[in-house]
């Protein structure tokens, strides 16, 4: 059961790498869904009702059948800290008990964003998220398209932060490799998946 939630490891997922999906076979789709953000309607308190939604959610995109389905962050509400444990570990099997009714042969794609490693994402938040999730950054590929899923929530606040710094760094070097490899110059399309926009309108538009 908790293995199709870990299948992104050591930055790539594992089942769709240039070797098995690095050659462009026609037009697809996939879904993407973000956001479910388990808690968020009753603070806390309870989240039967965002719960429900998502299995409908899971319903129809098994009926769909898209090449796999994407869920872009916020998976739950409670931000990850001492005091909220209990919620975030509820909201979190909540929220995979919603997902274990997706049809096995779909991939299930998942992105972090700011309510699953907070604001400020520090190792130890970061570390819990890859403990149920996997990877929090990393690459693949579909159908001859180079995916990059990216944790948006380092560039989401000031780099001063000397340990969001070294994380955004790190990161920063591993996109750079990813685009200058190799497999990359055979990719039909290359796409950036991220939580947060990079922009809302234009691209040099003020923050």
């Amino acid at each position: 059961f908790n293995s199709r939630f870990m299948r992104a490891q050591a930055r790539v997922f594992a089942g769709l790498g240039h070797a098995e999906e690095g050659l462009w076979r026609g037009d697809y789709f996939f879904i993407q869904l973000a956001d479910p953000q388990i808690g968020m309607l009753h603070c806390d308190k309870s989240w039967a009702e965002e719960e429900a939604m998502l299995v409908q959610a899971v319903q129809l995109v098994n009926r769909l059948k898209p090449r796999f389905l994407l869920i872009s962050g916020d998976l739950t509400n409670a931000y990850p800290s001492p005091k909220s444990m209990k919620a975030v570990e509820e909201q979190n099997a909540a929220f995979k008990s919603a997902l274990s009714r997706l049809d096995p042969r779909i991939p299930l794609v998942l992105q972090p964003g700011n309510h699953d490693v907070g604001q400020r994402p520090s190792h130890e938040a970061i570390q819990q998220y890859r403990e149920r999730y996997g990877s929090d950054y990393y690459s693949f590929w579909v159908g001859g398209v180079l995916y990059i899923s990216i944790n948006s929530q380092l560039y989401s606040i000031d780099a001063d932060d000397s340990e969001v710094g070294t994380l955004r760094e790190e990161q920063d070097a591993w996109i750079l490799k990813e685009l200058s490899s190799r497999e990359a110059r055979d990719a039909k399309h290359i796409i950036i998946l991220s939580h947060i926009t990079p922009f809302m309108a234009e691209a040099d538009e003020d923050a």
